[in-house]
């Protein structure tokens, strides 16, 4: 989330309400236990683009992994925290990618 923060600050500083951009990020900040990191460089781009409407999107879930893995209730915390702290933004919609429409997609079932 860092990278993609800091390579677009100039870019995103220059949508306008018209533009939308779509966050699906801070997996590999979840795999490295940085979830608390994640979260703060997504607020960072978040308050950094002026009046640009967000689509954000909640972490996968691991299907390939248990699911009371360490890994997915990290995931499950991170979006946890994703909830709490851009439940108060008006220009961010928040997206739950669930683990059946993970598993049914792989699978080709939708």
């Amino acid at each position: 989330m860092k990278y993609i923060k800091d390579t677009s600050r100039v870019k995103v500083q220059q949508l306008t309400k018209k533009d939308v951009v779509v966050l699906w990020g801070g997996c590999n900040d979840i795999a490295r236990n940085d979830s608390t990191v994640g979260v703060k460089h997504l607020l960072e781009f978040i308050t950094n683009a002026n009046c640009t409407s967000i689509i954000q999107i909640s972490a996968p879930h691991r299907y390939d992994l248990m699911s009371n893995s360490c890994v997915n209730i990290e995931v499950e915390k991170f979006n946890r925290k994703l909830h709490k702290r851009f439940g108060r933004f008006r220009k961010v919609e928040m997206i739950e990618l669930s683990v059946k429409e993970t598993c049914a997609h792989s699978m080709g079932n939708i």
